[in-house]
């Protein structure tokens, strides 16, 4: 689905107002809500195989750097509104490539943002959960294209 000016709009905002102040913390939670629900994804990251357990999680550095790094480049992404192909390209090449990250793990990880921030935000609901979801989900159709063409 191609989102409206509107629709971009009302993303944008909300992730301007409970996102962008802290994307550490966010994108910590959402990589440990992750490597909980799936060892699998937790496994292909070599520097957070060792992590045993939640508190080993919320307790690394370097989980936290990586939370921001995504939600950094997430933000960068919606920023786009729809036209990121050129500048998630670097990105397909090298989880493809050298990080080996199956294409899944983006829908996964999409799937886990999302129910993220229904639990944390109350005013994630409606328009604006439908309008970040397709935005969400555009952003792993593109990476699939990507990766066919990487």
């Amino acid at each position: 689905m191609t989102l409206s000016e509107a629709q971009w709009n009302n993303v944008l905002a909300f992730w301007a107002k409970h996102i962008e102040n802290d994307p550490t913390k966010h994108g910590h939670e959402v990589l440990i809500r992750l490597f909980l629900e799936s060892k699998a994804a937790q496994n292909l990251f070599d520097k957070f195989r060792h992590l045993g357990s939640e508190a080993e999680m919320r307790s690394c550095a370097d989980l936290q750097k990586h939370g921001n790094t995504v939600f950094t480049a997430l933000g960068k992404t919606l920023k786009l509104k729809g036209h990121h192909d050129a500048d998630l390209r670097p990105m397909a090449e090298s989880h493809s490539h050298k990080h080996k990250i199956p294409v899944e793990n983006f829908t996964l990880i999409c799937s886990i943002i999302d129910k993220y921030l229904h639990e944390s935000f109350s005013d994630y609901t409606g328009d604006t959960r439908e309008s970040l979801k397709s935005a969400l989900g555009g952003v792993c159709h593109s990476l699939e294209k990507l990766y066919k063409e990487v």
